[in-house]
């Protein structure tokens, strides 16, 4: 059982968006404008997974960042 006090589905909503904002503007600001799109797939337990990442170099260093993981 979780030890947080309860909220409303609305405010919930409202920090999903700004969370979601906020990392946006991060991974924007960490992405030079030429990246590469870059997908994995893989089973685990029967379960098939989808990762979507963007691949780019900075400074000379190779970078992965995961934008999402689906079931699909």
């Amino acid at each position: 059982m979780s030890r947080l006090k309860p909220i409303c589905s609305k405010t919930l909503k409202r920090y999903m968006v700004e969370t979601t904002r906020e990392v946006e503007k991060e991974i924007t600001k960490a992405t030079p404008p030429t990246f590469g799109a870059m997908y994995d797939g893989w089973t685990c337990f029967s379960e098939n997974y989808v990762a979507l990442y963007i691949v780019f170099w900075k400074d000379g260093q190779l970078f992965y960042v995961l934008l999402a993981v689906v079931l699909p």
